[in-house]
């Protein structure tokens, strides 16, 4: 996943950590920030895979979101 266009931006990274984060967006936001960085990821199929296989419920993966497919 070093090719992953995520890599290095959560908010633990980067340099506002109270930033809105993309991949976790509360109640009400729009998701869409995180996608445009998932649709066009090289590792989409293999992040997706791994939500599925560790069943993760929280944030985007491959630009899905539990429940908001």
């Amino acid at each position: 996943m070093r090719e992953a266009n995520c890599l290095g931006k959560a908010p633990n990274l980067r340099d506002d950590p109270d930033a809105k984060d993309p991949w976790f967006p509360r109640k009400g936001e729009s998701p869409n920030g995180g996608k445009v960085f998932c649709f066009t990821c090289p590792v989409r199929p293999e992040c997706k895979d791994y939500r599925k296989r560790t069943g993760s419920d929280y944030g985007m993966w491959g630009g899905e979101i539990k429940g908001r497919e």
